[in-house]
């Protein structure tokens, strides 16, 4: 569950919720009007099972983050980045509520190319999203 990348990320534990349950619910009240509701970039159903998602972003990113929707069980997190290195976070058997996730921190700015979860829905409908920090 720590994510640890010695000068590339400081060390994360997937989970500390970034922004969640309550805090996450007063900050959606206090949204001014017109401002869309969020939606999940992916939706996810119990009866699919496991699922591989792969998110492309390739931008530049100060830290990243798995907005949740719904209850979903985590069980791996890679991210690929410019330099050509691949992360990885053991979140095997993490089960998530609505709310945003930290999995990573860097040191400045990188270019993020790909991120993979493998993950299932343990509500009947879920949803992930995935979040840039600002770089």
């Amino acid at each position: 569950m720590v994510l640890a990348a010695p000068g590339q990320a400081r060390p994360v534990t997937f989970g500390r919720p970034a922004f969640g349950g309550l805090a996450l619910a007063r900050a959606l009240a206090a949204l001014p009007p017109g401002v869309p509701e969020w939606r999940p970039d992916v939706d996810l159903e119990a009866r699919q099972g496991r699922r591989v998602i792969e998110f492309t972003p390739d931008e530049l990113a100060a830290g990243l983050y798995l907005q949740v929707a719904g209850r979903v069980e985590f069980e791996h997190i890679d991210f690929a980045l410019d330099d050509g290195t691949v992360r990885s976070v053991d979140a095997f058997g993490e089960v998530r509520t609505p709310g945003l996730y930290q999995v990573a921190e860097f040191d400045g700015s990188r270019r993020v190319l790909w991120v993979r979860v493998l993950a299932r829905a343990l509500s009947r409908r879920a949803g992930l999203g995935l979040r840039l920090g600002a770089a």
